[in-house]
């Protein structure tokens, strides 16, 4: 989630984040927040849920020029771990649409995970 400690590794040994990249995570991440705050595509819709303010915290981070120690996967990690919050206790066993709204808009931006953190497929099942 957005609370995690990190260690602050050595600088050098970081795979920095391209602007590329940057931008379009961020852009992902706003798609996403304006979906769940609108109910785009789901049953709920909140625009304070925590979902989406942790969403929010995690671009705030990456669009911050001093966060020079976290890499491309790291972010995707972090957003795939708030996706995967269940907000409606009701649909227990189903996955939220917003893990696959965030793998499509994965592969639709052509951001592919490094080989040592493929940590969930990005082939969509919706």
């Amino acid at each position: 989630m957005v609370n995690k400690t990190y260690e602050i590794p050595d600088p050098a040994s970081v795979t920095q984040i391209s602007n590329d990249v940057k931008i379009k995570l961020s852009n992902i991440i706003s798609r996403l927040i304006r979906n769940i705050s609108e109910g785009v595509g789901r049953f709920t819709s909140s625009t304070d849920h925590k979902k989406v303010t942790d969403l929010k915290t995690i671009r705030d981070i990456l669009i911050d020029d001093k966060n020079v120690f976290k890499t491309p996967d790291e972010y995707i990690n972090d957003i795939m771990d708030v996706c995967k919050v269940r907000r409606n206790a009701l649909h227990f066993w189903s996955t939220p649409h917003s893990v696959d709204e965030f793998k499509a808009l994965l592969k639709v931006n052509e951001i592919i995970l490094s080989p040592e953190n493929k940590s969930f497929p990005l082939n969509c099942s919706r």
